[in-house]
């Protein structure tokens, strides 16, 4: 689900515009800054939300994008979204290298989560 949103904003991004400067604010400018584009790619993916549920994909994939800048909240990624020198691709890229390491992470499978201890020790030589 926070690939799919995260990957949704960048394709947002790129169909409509970015923009920087605005510390995070939804406001009427032209395209979106990285945390707008999120929001807007969760209303648009969800047909008939409830409230709960919109703000819960909208944090969970606001905080992946967080983590991957190294931030402690949200204001991490307006900070990053409207450095000086801060472009398009470079926001697009981020938002898709996220989304690749979190498919990556959630399709993994360690041995220990399918077999106990014992279990391994029995299989390994």
């Amino acid at each position: 689900m926070r690939a799919e949103v995260l990957d949704a904003a960048a394709d947002l991004i790129d169909r409509e515009g970015w923009n920087q400067g605005n510390g995070g604010a939804c406001t009427i400018i032209d395209g979106s800054c990285a945390a707008t584009a999120v929001h807007k790619a969760v209303v648009r993916a969800l047909p008939d939300p409830t409230i709960t549920e919109l703000w819960e994909r909208i944090d969970a994939s606001l905080a992946a994008l967080v983590s991957a800048l190294g931030g402690d909240d949200n204001s991490a990624i307006w900070a990053w979204n409207d450095t000086p020198g801060r472009t398009k691709d470079e926001v697009t890229a981020m938002l898709r290298a996220v989304a690749a390491t979190l498919r990556v992470a959630e399709s993994t499978v360690v041995p220990s989560d399918c077999v106990d201890a014992a279990q391994m020790e029995q299989v390994l030589p």
